[in-house]
């Protein structure tokens, strides 16, 4: 790195010049302004440039003491390169310190610079690098209420120099427990081992009937990972919390409702027009991509408001950043769009997607179309209301309301989940076949495996709950107006549905509505043996099971033969 300089660009016409150069985070994008973090200008784009080939590093926020604008201070430099600035020289450790808002930055800065990685770390300025400086630095203005804001933040600063030099590795086994729910609920147990060798168990399952409380559970869960709640016990740390809710009845916050939660000042009320409301939107897409600690996913648009129009608008954005990860990414294992897209394949027969530019041009990405993919992640047109639409052979195919919900849920989970995550999902098979089912938890191992991250998940599904161990599922249940929670009596991973549904689910207690006909059948014969004879070629395993434990042990032995109808 020795041998390359530092520039600082207002556009992108510096390939001929070799270095790293620094780009206000709004240059070559539809947003007219730079990012306004707190009154301080600091987020960059970062690009580095080798014999003429470029290729991006991510963002990172630099703090110019006594600055509130960066950019003002890079512009002192007089050197002057073609367009750019050589701002080397101006990047101090005693007065400049950087900090990114995302792991990924850091691991492109390893994996693309390799031995050269540090001295880049030491020569941007870095915090994590000149971590030894934290007294200097956090003292200047600025810094707390910008580079330091989030909890993502102080993560990043005590780690990132080592996930840059691949030194770092996510805690494989933890627990923590999960109070403060009031005297009627037990406190709750995760517990997390992604080193197992039956497969990580990297998804604990809430399981109980309705009205016990598993919403309120994940609720409180959010509230306390976000800071709304205070509490005391050492918990380990998720570098952003997903939540996906897709229910007209939920009500988990969305982030400008966690932002009111946790005192930040709310955005002035614009003027209503389709401009401005589109403005707003892509406001809020930008805040999440560069405010990125946690993340709503549901039928509720950026204000809060119930929107049947939203979740579509928000998985082509979804679709779009898929893109985007996917170009600045190009060195990991996982490619999101093919992730996408075979998981969405194996519930809808389709061959395409489509999206459309804001002019009406239409956009059509197949699975194989990386180059077109790489071009449209780059562009600031596309019309995201108009949502995804599903082609085959050319023809727009037709979706049942589970295929909507999956189309609107999975491009969001694949575009939203980050490095060292926890993903909290709701209730995720409410409009799901279970085909739909596998599908999902699927993608969400691959998903959670590729992002070292971990899904806690409210659930109703015995093909959920077949895929996850005991000590990963928590029953719930209401006793006496209290909600106890306990483990699977039974191992749960590979059981079969019909185990996990009579333990877990309590269907073994339950009175089926197929038992009264039984017994009022019953009644209409000599004895419970008559009518097991009679009945029993004309029911299924368990009505028969059930109808030959009425038959009472004969001392005589009594041999009773049953002949199945043919299927």
């Amino acid at each position: 790195m020795s041998g390359f300089d530092f520039f600082y660009s207002t556009a992108f016409d510096f390939d001929s010049i070799d270095g790293i150069h620094l780009l206000q985070d709004h240059v070559g994008t539809s947003y007219p302004q730079p990012w306004d973090d707190y009154n301080y200008t600091v987020t960059f784009q970062v690009h580095r440039v080798v014999a003429g080939a470029r290729e991006p590093l991510g963002r990172t926020k630099i703090l110019v003491k006594n600055y509130k604008n960066t950019s003002d201070y890079f512009l002192s430099s007089t050197d002057q390169v073609g367009s750019s600035r050589r701002i080397t020289g101006l990047l101090n450790p005693q007065n400049v310190v950087s900090l990114a808002s995302d792991i990924d930055y850091y691991r492109r800065v390893g994996l693309r610079l390799k031995t050269e990685a540090v001295e880049y770390l030491r020569k941007i300025c870095d915090g994590s690098y000149n971590y030894d400086g934290y007294k200097n630095y956090s003292a200047w203005g600025g810094f707390d209420s910008s580079l330091f804001r989030s909890s993502m933040a102080k993560a990043i600063l005590k780690k990132g120099h080592q996930i840059a030099l691949g030194s770092y590795e996510a805690q494989d086994s933890f627990s923590f427990s999960l109070g403060g729910l009031t005297d009627c609920f037990d406190a709750l147990n995760f517990n997390f081992d992604n080193g197992r060798t039956l497969g990580p168990t990297n998804i604990n399952l809430l399981v109980g009937r309705n009205g016990v409380g598993k919403s309120h559970i994940l609720r409180h869960l959010v509230d306390t990972l976000t800071g709304v709640k205070q509490h005391t016990e050492s918990w380990p740390f998720f570098h952003k919390v997903v939540v996906a809710a897709y229910s007209p009845f939920e009500s988990f916050k969305t982030e400008s409702e966690l932002s009111i939660a946790l005192g930040a000042e709310a955005s002035p009320p614009r003027e209503t027009s389709p401009e401005n409301e589109r403005a707003s939107k892509d406001e809020q897409e930008r805040r999440r991509r560069l405010v990125n600690e946690y993340v709503y996913l549901g039928f509720r648009d950026p204000k809060g408001t119930f929107s049947l129009e939203w979740p579509k608008e928000s998985s082509a954005r979804a679709v779009h950043r898929i893109l985007q990860y996917d170009m600045e990414n190009q060195w990991s294992a996982v490619g999101r769009f093919n992730l996408l897209f075979q998981t969405l394949k194996r519930s809808i027969e389709f061959d395409a997607i489509e999206l459309n530019a804001l002019g009406g041009e239409s956009i059509v990405l197949k699975e194989k179309d990386e180059a077109l993919r790489h071009e449209l992640a780059g562009r600031g047109d596309l019309d995201y209301a108009r949502g995804i639409r599903f082609l085959n052979d050319g023809e727009g195919v037709s979706l049942s309301s589970g295929q909507t919900i999956y189309s609107y849920l999975l491009p969001s989970l694949v575009a939203e989940v980050d490095g060292e995550s926890l993903l909290i999902l709701d209730e995720p098979e409410l409009y799901l076949h279970p085909a739909m089912e596998v599908g999902l938890l699927d993608m969400l191992k691959q998903l959670l495996i590729a992002t070292k991250s971990n899904a806690i998940i409210a659930t109703h599904s015995s093909i959920l709950a077949r895929e996850v161990e005991q000590s990963g599922i928590s029953i719930l249940r209401k006793v006496n107006g209290r909600t106890e929670v306990s483990r699977p009596r039974v191992e749960t991973f590979g059981q079969t549905v019909e185990v996990i549904m009579g333990l877990a689910f309590d269907d073994y207690e339950i009175r089926k509505p197929y038992e009264d006909a039984l017994d009022s059948a019953v009644k209409t014969f000599s004895s419970p043996e008559a009518a097991l004879e009679t009945l029993g070629p004309d029911v299924g395993d368990e009505a028969l099971a059930y109808l030959t434990a009425k038959v009472e042990d004969d001392e005589d032995g009594i041999d009773i033969e049953i002949e199945r109808r043919a299927e």
